[in-house]
């Protein structure tokens, strides 16, 4: 989790100017004022590829805001009123080379769902990726589909909504991709890991105390 690095450096600034006024007046010049809060969150999940048939298809249910932990975000930041949470980029990386072929070639597509709906929609549409180059030892951005997206936004920003009309039971966003793809060379055993990352940023308003101007 981090916090957008020009909003900590304008709340510093405010608090300095506050105690040089308290220091010169002998009274608190302040007055409440609503400002925006970023915060980022991300999500990291890990995939072990093994095995002789390179023809894969693999489905994997998450609960988004479990996984990023947006209630936690919500209490450290003390956010006031709704928060805006969008996807704003995702990226992969191989953690483990396949050594077993130098020259691994892995094609393959990443649709979503909501976990209570049937219908998939495009998330990711035919990457593909060299799995032993140098550019995926370190993070790499991917292409993503704005029907993915999109559905993904919605699922958080309807959990969001229940949670700030404190609805009894609010609709978790919970999510079902499924990965189908194929690996080249066939018929050689594959033997590599790799990570997907996911990440988001949501913005909130929160009250604070500030300068009342001169």
């Amino acid at each position: 989790m981090k916090i957008d690095r020009s909003s900590v450096k304008r709340a510093l600034s405010w608090a300095g100017f506050l105690a040089l006024c308290a220091g010169l007046t002998g009274e608190t010049c302040t007055e409440d004022r609503t400002i925006e809060i970023v915060v980022g969150a991300e999500i990291v999940a890990a995939f072990e590829a093994r095995g002789i048939i390179n023809t894969f298809e693999e489905t994997a249910s998450y609960d988004i805001a479990n996984e990023a932990e947006i209630r936690d975000i919500l209490d450290d930041n003390g956010f006031e009123s709704l928060v805006i949470a969008n996807i704003e980029a995702a990226f992969v990386r191989v953690t483990k080379r396949d050594e077993n072929a130098t020259d691994r070639t892995v094609t393959g597509s990443v649709e979503v769902r909501r976990t209570e709906d049937p219908v998939f929609v495009d998330l990711i549409s035919d990457a593909s990726e060299a799995v032993n180059d140098e550019s995926l030892a370190d993070w790499k951005a991917v292409a993503l589909e704005a029907a993915g997206v999109n559905l993904i936004n919605q699922a958080l920003q309807d959990y969001l909504a229940d949670l700030y009309n404190e609805v009894a039971d609010p609709r978790e966003p919970n999510m079902t991709f499924r990965i189908t793809g194929t690996c080249e060379p066939q018929g050689v055993e594959t033997d590599f890991d790799w990570e997907v990352k996911v990440r988001l940023t949501l913005v909130g308003e929160r009250t604070v105390e500030v300068i009342d101007p001169i």
